[in-house]
């Protein structure tokens, strides 16, 4: 099974971090929670630091951490064999990513990447009207 680590695992069942670790969990992932303050999360145990996870490597690290504290667990991801990390959104602060970025990480931020793919539809309808319109106009003239 893959295996993910969710840093900022919660027990707060409201929270994205617990809700995360649910999801995961239903698609038959090896799920490890990461959090300093909690011994279980949805029945698993927490590690303390993602230095901490039993397992390597790690498919995906999940991160719903504000900038502040997020910045500070990069160089731990970066020391452990890692696949993917994804920056939820409100863990995503440009600083956040470019330090990611600067260690080597395989960043894939949820806010970036789904503007990234809505700019690029909405680039894609305007071609597409842009060639109806002329279209029509060929229609005109001729």
């Amino acid at each position: 099974m893959p295996s993910i680590a969710v840093i900022g695992a919660s027990s707060d069942r409201a929270k994205f971090g617990n809700k995360c670790v649910r999801a995961y969990l239903q698609k038959g992932w090896d799920v490890f929670p990461v959090n300093p303050k909690e011994a279980t999360v949805e029945g698993q145990p927490v590690s303390k630091s993602i230095l901490d996870v039993p397992v390597e490597p790690i498919d995906r690290v999940s991160i719903y951490l504000p900038p502040a504290v997020g910045i500070k667990v990069l160089d731990e991801i970066a020391k452990t064999n890692v696949g993917e990390v994804w920056f939820n959104p409100g863990a995503d602060a440009p600083e956040v990513l470019a330090r990611a970025r600067e260690l080597g990480l395989k960043v894939v931020a949820a806010n970036q990447d789904l503007l990234r793919v809505q700019r690029r539809q909405q680039f894609h309808q305007l071609l597409l009207l842009l060639l109806l319109a002329r279209l029509q106009l060929l229609e005109l003239l001729l």
